[in-house]
């Protein structure tokens, strides 16, 4: 991830709000991070829209498009988790030139 825009932070996530903002615990100190789209990437289990619900091939298709989209109108994208998913998905986030900001 050298030279790409990814900033690595170790904290505890305490809120989010509608605005698209989460408060993060660091160091004693409560820290607003803003962010287009946010993953979280908490462990081995994971939910949607990784995980898909339906089976059906036409539901998954529709859901993956708009993820997609979420993802490729986002300048910003705030991965919580570090664990192998979420390490991963902010370096592919960060090789396709998006500003990542991954939190453990």
């Amino acid at each position: 991830l050298v030279g790409k825009d990814v900033s690595f932070i170790t904290g505890r996530a305490m809120a989010l709000d509608e605005e698209g903002n989460i408060s993060v615990l660091i160091n004693q100190s409560i820290q607003k991070i803003r962010y287009d789209y946010l993953v979280i990437a908490t462990g081995c289990g994971y939910a949607t829209p990784i995980r898909p619900v339906e089976s059906k091939l036409e539901s998954r298709l529709s859901s993956i498009s708009k993820c997609k989209k979420k993802v490729a109108d986002s300048t910003s994208i705030l991965i919580v988790g570090g664990g192998a998913v979420g390490v991963e998905m902010a370096a592919e986030l960060a090789w396709c030139g998006k500003k990542v900001t991954l939190a453990t």
